[in-house]
């Protein structure tokens, strides 16, 4: 079946149903179509084509699973045009019948999530095949198909997936939404938070708020929900009004139960793990803490994770250690993170680990900071570079890397009430210390940068959809 044109198959079918005047007339037109194309229309023989498609990925062999699931699915195509779409006239002409009123809709979605089942399963398994298969075309030619709503935000979804998780095109990814302002019309619950992810830098405070309570609203998965409620409490932290961005992550929790469809999922015990980790050094709970090394320790025990995804947990489990200032084995997880992936800000927080200790390790810190790619660095990560910079100042008393420090601080414009506030009162305390140039001075910084912990320092992976932790 699959060297039929489905779009030249959906548009005979769909021009003939136009012109049925009976029961009979339906059928017959569906006759018509299965004798023209030369249709033998086998659902068995169908899934398990889709069943083959899952044990290719399983095993790994990713080039064959994208060409025969990319078949499932226009084979699926086939039959939801010869079965399912024929009952929208029927529904439309005959609401009486036996069939009743609900049969479109009931068949339609059933399509849908099968379908999107598939498509999900595609673009893993494009996104580590090296077969030249054009996704992106792929998913134009069947969008058509399927006259819906929610078919067409799936669409979208899957190629702003494609565009800028897979091929790290943000600006291609971003014109498949018209503009920032078509946002606010999306239902699709995973479209909105990519959406909230490739759109973040375009979208004021207010917008970032109500997307994100629309997701909180719309979604039925725990794990979604208590994502976004917390990201909810960070987006009122980072707006400066902290007593409500408490409430909203302590919500965030109280609300939380775990399904029998997520008690097992790593990314459910990942986010999990991020909320408490929010909330303890929020409030600068330990046992909160302890709550999240607890929640990262049972996602590496899935055994679920891919390499990336293994370096984000080890590097999550450094900040927890950092927090209780229990810096080797802190240290320990750094050093295992880079090693799985490496990155600027997992190499920042291992500098910022090694400056809190109190060994003379000055060599140690030298070498590391060599590692990091400095003309790459984002702004997060030049903001706590800059930060960890002073704190070195101040453990050796090296005034001329303090002016360093300084000079920048005053240059680096966050435009973030959260980070601008803490950057005002690092730069009046260093510039004190740069001044007096004594023991007072120096101990009101260390107090103020202590007190900080780990709050100033983190990139909370609160957005998207957790494409890069699915196993490799």
């Amino acid at each position: 079946m699959n060297s039929i044109d489905i779009n030249e198959l959906s548009t005979n079918m769909k021009k003939r149903l136009c012109t049925v005047t009976s029961h009979d007339d339906i059928n017959e037109v569906r006759k018509e179509i299965l004798k023209d194309f030369n249709i033998h229309p086998n659902s068995t023989r169908v899934e398990l084509k889709a069943k083959n498609a899952k044990k290719l990925y399983n095993k790994g062999e990713y080039d064959t699973s994208v060409l025969r699931m990319s078949e499932y699915i226009e084979e699926y195509l086939i039959l939801h045009i010869i079965d399912t779409i024929p009952l929208k006239y029927y529904n439309q002409d005959y609401p009486r019948l036996p069939l009743g009123p609900k049969s479109y809709d009931q068949f339609l979605k059933i399509d849908i999530d099968r379908l999107c089942e598939a498509l999900e399963l595609l673009v893993y398994s494009y996104s580590y095949s090296q077969k030249e298969f054009d996704i992106i075309l792929f998913l134009d030619k069947i969008k058509s198909i399927i006259e819906s709503v929610t078919w067409d935000e799936k669409i979208i979804l899957y190629k702003i997936v494609v565009k800028y998780i897979i091929h790290k095109d943000i600006i291609s990814a971003k014109k498949e939404i018209s503009n920032k302002n078509d946002i606010s019309n999306i239902n699709d619950v995973e479209l909105l938070t990519v959406c909230l992810d490739i759109f973040t830098e375009e979208l004021n405070d207010s917008e970032n708020i109500s997307l994100i309570e629309k997701i909180i609203k719309n979604t039925e998965s725990p794990t979604v929900k208590l994502q976004y409620q917390t990201l909810l409490g960070i987006q009122y932290m980072l707006i400066g009004v902290e007593e409500k961005a408490i409430d909203e992550i302590k919500k965030a929790i109280d609300d939380f139960y775990i399904n029998e469809t997520e008690k097992n999922n790593s990314y459910t015990y990942f986010v999990w793990g991020n909320t408490y980790y929010m909330l303890g050094t929020l409030t600068n709970n330990v046992f909160l803490v302890d709550c999240s090394i607890n929640k990262f320790t049972k996602t590496l025990s899935l055994n679920e994770l891919n390499t990336e995804g293994k370096a984000e947990l080890f590097n999550l489990l450094g900040d927890c250690y950092k927090f209780k200032s229990n810096y080797n084995e802190a240290k320990t997880y750094y050093i295992e993170s880079i090693g799985l992936f490496f990155s600027n800000t997992t190499i920042i927080y291992l500098l910022d680990c090694l400056v809190e200790m109190e060994d003379d390790n000055k060599e140690e810190i030298s070498e590391w900071d060599k590692k990091i790619a400095k003309d790459s660095l984002n702004k997060n990560e030049e903001y706590d570079y800059l930060i960890f910079r002073a704190k070195l100042a101040l453990k050796y008393d090296d005034y001329s890397l303090a002016e360093e420090v300084l000079k920048h601080l005053k240059e680096l414009n966050y435009g973030i009430i959260y980070f601008d506030n803490y950057t005002k009162e690092v730069i009046k305390r260093l510039q004190d210390y740069c001044n007096n140039k004594n023991v007072d001075s120096k101990s009101k910084l260390l107090t103020f940068l202590s007190e900080l912990k780990s709050r100033i320092m983190f990139e909370p992976n609160f957005y998207g959809i957790g494409l890069k932790f699915k196993k490799d």
